[in-house]
């Protein structure tokens, strides 16, 4: 697969594809999930892991959305150099 631009939200490396209007996969769901929750999906919260965090093999990149369950995280695993979604539950109390 070659790379035939960059996502014009986050310059990450972008393989076109029909309705993506050039944005990468995180970009592109961090679209269709817009804000959750009343908040915008950068708000953090004490819940909210911090860019830089790992966990196992994936290195947290940003925060792409939340809502009253769970927050969906960019990521970054190292062993394939990929970029992926991460779902992170919220505890209820």
């Amino acid at each position: 697969m070659a790379v035939s631009q960059l996502c014009p939200t986050c310059a990450a490396p972008v393989i076109s594809a029909p309705g993506s209007d050039g944005l990468c996969p995180a970009c592109l769901l961090a679209q269709a999930i817009g804000p959750i929750g009343g908040g915008t999906r950068d708000e953090p919260d004490a819940a909210t892991l911090a860019p830089g965090t790992s966990i196992g093999p994936f290195r947290i990149v940003r925060l792409v959305g939340k809502g009253g369950m769970a927050a969906v995280y960019e990521a970054h695993e190292a062993t394939l150099n990929r970029s992926v979604a991460l779902r992170a539950r919220c505890e209820i109390n």
